[in-house]
């Protein structure tokens, strides 16, 4: 993601959400946390959730999100590794 999507409150959609290791898209052990402001993914209420996986794919569901500018973090487990990504963010209106 590199622009800022806008999408309304009301909104209950799929935002995919590409996680790349090495040029390869990976879709097992991906979670997705969307904090706002200057909070940190995975602090006390921004938890980190299960991608939801279609089709070869990753997503996130927006749902219930209050109006702001929201940034989208992945991670996922490499072991040893557990790289967490800023991945774009996003904007509920």
């Amino acid at each position: 993601m590199s622009a800022v999507r806008q999408y309304p409150r009301e909104t209950v959609e799929l935002l995919p959400v590409e996680v790349l290791a090495d040029g390869v898209l990976v879709t097992t052990g991906v979670e997705i946390c969307v904090v706002t402001g200057t909070d940190r993914p995975g602090s006390t209420g921004n938890p980190w959730a299960a991608a939801s996986v279609i089709t070869g794919a990753t997503y996130y569901l927006i749902n219930s999100l209050a109006p702001g500018v929201w940034t989208v973090y992945t991670r996922y487990t490499s072991s040893p590794e557990v790289p967490v990504v800023e991945s774009g963010k996003i904007q509920i209106v």
